[in-house]
């Protein structure tokens, strides 16, 4: 768990950092110089692309969780790996490239009236997906290496500083709204680079075709995990995108906008969570191949106490500064502020459940969690299509929160019924019970006139009083093993200093 627990801090100081700058970018500079409907043309963007390339890598990466160490040799380039991975990655564009152009003009005839924005910039849905794709296959590759630092920075970080420097120059008036959806694609394009060079300087890249390494029985599992993890991964990215596209078809592209910034509040929560599993993905699969349970269900609960506790606290700072989001947003985001409460108490019940979707992912029961999947599609559609027409944006939220609730139901009660794995104790409730007596004296405070000054004291009274409970009543060892040597640090250096 060392190199999980460091990785995961390192991690998420680059995800923080990049949540820092695409905050900035997204919610303060963004509304103030873009119309609603041109960011939510970037965010449809984001939305469409994010299928498309994780439909085009043909549910590859699940191979590289459960198979490649059957795979590892660097003395031997890994026997092919790298080629195979290559080869699937064109073979998978190719395919979403001859979709595209099946889709296009649906998307066209549903967009004439409502999005004609989205129309005109169609055709840079091609380059970023290619992109995208290669950046998939190549970080799930290196994270198999232990390096799931690399992704993580530039992906999280390093393209939206490139976002940034776009975005102020379209500010400036330097550059024109079509130029910057030219700088956009550039930096939603480069991670895939420093990634590949990462892993041809490590010598993990050589592709070299080695198909004789590869048996019957060892295609015949290839075969079987690819489908499976396609089925299974395409369908966790189309729920977790559908509902801004949803929006976009139901509503318009305006209000698309405005949804999506709203809904980024929520997606903080999920940022250790996403940096956690990156790395845990390996230990779990050679904990699979040596059958050890102990090890796993270690994994498990550390992962369920330390990502609800991280979760529950960035909620409730959510929660006690709402009013303090929108004096930042143009009034006519207002209409977002339930999307901003319902997708934060969402992805708290999706990372509530830690490591249980890659535990079961790279188990030998990983087809039932495709199964289910297929059904979570199912309700999200459904409960898209059944709540937007009322409830507009709200209910886009409500249909996320019940898949989610959905989805993390099925996960928990398989492993404890079919595996005996079950992570929770009363210690989790505690979590819950600390966060709302932290979130109690912002409800008393009053506003202050300064916003920096309001948002500074209720983030401090919060946080302080979530971590004193949570270390006084010793919730989680790791969080105690971080926060107390900082504590007895800055105690040491105040008594030097006297």
């Amino acid at each position: 768990m060392g190199i999980i627990q460091k990785q995961t801090i390192r991690g998420s100081i680059y995800s923080y950092l990049g949540v820092g700058i695409g905050y900035l970018n997204v919610v303060i500079l963004m509304p103030q110089f873009y119309s609603a409907e041109e960011i939510g043309l970037t965010q449809i963007v984001l939305s469409i692309t994010a299928i498309f390339s994780l439909v085009g890598t043909l549910g590859f990466n699940g191979v590289s969780n459960r198979l490649f160490p059957y795979f590892r040799d660097a003395a031997k380039g890994h026997n092919g790996f790298p080629f195979l991975m290559t080869l699937v990655g064109l073979l998978g564009f190719f395919i979403v490239v001859a979709a595209f152009f099946i889709l296009k003009p649906y998307l066209i005839n549903s967009n004439i009236e409502k999005s004609p924005l989205l129309i005109e910039y169609l055709f840079l849905l091609i380059p970023i997906t290619f992109f995208r794709l290669v950046f998939i296959l190549l970080d799930g590759y290196n994270k198999i290496m232990l390096d799931a630092i690399t992704g993580t920075f530039w992906m999280d970080f390093g393209y939206k500083a490139l976002n940034f420097i776009f975005i102020v120059l379209y500010s400036l008036h330097i550059i024109t709204f079509q130029q910057y959806m030219f700088g956009f694609t550039l930096a939603l394009s480069f991670p895939a680079f420093p990634v590949l060079f990462k892993l041809i300087k490590r010598g993990h890249f050589q592709i070299k075709p080695q198909l004789r390494f590869i048996d019957k029985p060892l295609f015949k599992q290839i075969i079987t995990i690819s489908l499976y993890n396609f089925l299974g991964a395409s369908s966790g990215v189309i729920v977790t995108n559908i509902d801004r596209i949803m929006v976009n078809e139901y509503l318009s592209l305006s209000l698309t906008g405005i949804f999506s910034i709203c809904a980024l509040f929520g997606t903080i929560i999920k940022i250790p969570f996403i940096s956690l599993n990156k790395i845990s993905v390996s230990f779990l699969a050679e904990a699979w191949k040596k059958n050890d349970r102990k090890e796993i269900s270690n994994i498990y609960y550390k992962s369920t106490i330390n990502q609800m506790a991280f979760a529950t606290l960035i909620l409730i700072g959510i929660v006690g500064n709402l009013n303090n989001i929108f004096r930042i947003l143009p009034e006519e985001y207002l209409a977002g502020k339930p999307v901003v409460v319902l997708y934060s108490f969402a992805y708290l019940l999706l990372t509530s459940t830690g490591a249980a979707g890659f535990i079961l992912g790279t188990s030998d029961k990983y087809k039932i969690q495709t199964y289910f999947m297929f059904l979570t599609i199912f309700f999200t559609i459904a409960f898209n299509m059944l709540f937007i027409p009322p409830f507009g944006m709200k209910g886009a939220a409500i249909a996320t929160v019940l898949t989610f609730l959905l989805s993390a139901l099925f996960r928990v009660l398989f492993l404890k019924i079919n595996m005996k794995l079950f992570p929770y104790n009363r210690k989790h409730l505690l979590i819950l019970v600390i966060g709302a007596i932290s979130i109690i004296p912002s409800f008393l405070l009053k506003p202050f006139n300064n916003l920096i000054v309001d948002i500074f004291i209720r983030s401090t009274i919060i946080a302080g009083l979530f971590i004193g409970f949570t270390i006084i009543l010793n919730i989680s060892d790791e969080i105690n093993g971080i926060i107390k040597p900082l504590i007895n640090r800055i105690f040491r250096v105040r008594n030097e200093n006297k």
